[in-house]
């Protein structure tokens, strides 16, 4: 049995198997429906309010994206009860928000608040 969900502009395959009266999650693939100049335009949407800082925003919006992308991949794991899956996952998380927060770091507090109010924080 296939199960196919559409969360924001990504198509989620879900393979369930049936083991002795309960289901259990398996082989949980995302396949992007977007192709890489759409994806990409998303992620150089904002536009640093000093042209010095626009490749250290870009780089703190992908890795900000990144993060968004483990705290999913992350929360699909625990809801399906799989917590090797769940620890990988939010060691992932940890490592893309620190290097998330080195970026904005570096930036001035007028560029970071332009990216935490942005639709991606």
């Amino acid at each position: 049995m296939h199960i196919c969900l559409l969360i924001n502009k990504k198509t989620i395959f879900v393979q369930v198997f049936s083991q002795i009266g309960h289901f259990k999650l398996r082989n949980i693939m995302a396949q992007t429906t977007l192709t890489t100049s759409q994806s990409t335009s998303s992620n150089t949407s904002i536009t640093a309010l000093n042209k010095k800082h626009q490749a250290k925003v870009n780089k703190a919006i992908y890795w900000l994206s990144q993060h968004n992308e483990a705290d999913r991949q992350r929360n699909i794991a625990d809801s399906s009860g799989n917590e090797k899956n769940y620890n990988a996952w939010d060691k992932k998380c940890q490592k893309t928000f620190d290097r998330y927060e080195e970026y904005t770091s570096e930036l001035p507090s007028r560029e970071v608040k332009q990216i935490e109010k942005s639709e991606l924080y």
